[in-house]
Formats: C-alpha cells, structure tokens, sequence
C-alpha cells in the first residue's frame, strides 16, 4: 500500500512554516484506487521529486489505476507538464487506469497552453479542468 507524504521547497525556508515556492506530494489509497495530491507550485525545482512519486503510484497501481489531483497546486511550469506527459506514457505502457484532476488558475492556463488535455486524451487518458 502507497501511503506517504512529501513536502520540498524550491527556496530556503526559515522556522516550521512552508515557503511561498514549495510543493507537498500525498499519495492516498482509497478502495481501488491510489490518489496522488500535489500542493503548491511545480518547477523545474520541485518537479524532479514529483516524478519518482508518480512512477511508484503508476508501477503500483490497483485496478482502478491512479488519480493526479492538482486541485491545491497554485503554479505549474513546462517541466511539470513533462513529468505528467512522462507518467502518463509510463501509465500508458503498463496499461494502467490515469486521470488528472483539478487543473484550474494558472495552472490551467499552462496545461491548455500546451495541450497536455490533447495528448492525455490521444493516449486515452482525462484530463479534468475546474
């Protein structure tokens, strides 16, 4: 069973209190599912700790396959879409169930600019805008 939690920054951060350019990965198992929730901004920094996450969930996954919810990520950049385009590829290879939630702001704004929905769908994935 995948159960986890990740927090890493992008900058230094002073006391407990989490940085302003940080990302936290959960990865949650729910019945037949595993749900990986990403918070705060992928970069190029923190993208590199997310796609490990992913390739576990992905290589580990139940039958109903792996949700990406990035419903509490505020910022996404070009190397976060090429880790989701990795993952879903992975996913893809394994013939393992994928969706991708809760794209919204500027989030949104850079999975429509690069059409990460067009190429989700064309290898039979969603990809779910809010």
């Amino acid at each position: 069973m995948l159960l986890g939690r990740s927090t890493l920054s992008a900058a230094p951060t002073t006391g407990p209190s989490v940085g302003a350019n940080a990302m936290s990965v959960d990865v949650r198992q729910a019945g037949a599912c595993t749900t990986v929730v990403v918070t705060g901004r992928v970069t190029v920094d923190s993208s590199p700790h997310l796609r490990p996450v992913l390739h576990e969930a992905i290589g580990a996954a139940p039958p109903a396959g792996v949700v990406i919810d990035f419903t509490a990520a505020r910022y996404l950049d070009t190397s976060a879409i090429a880790t989701l385009l990795e993952a879903a590829t992975l996913a893809s290879t394994l013939a393992v169930p994928l969706r991708l939630i809760g794209m919204r702001g500027d989030a949104r704004v850079v999975a429509e600019a690069t059409e990460l929905d067009h190429i989700f769908l064309a290898l039979g994935y969603e990809v779910q805008f809010t």
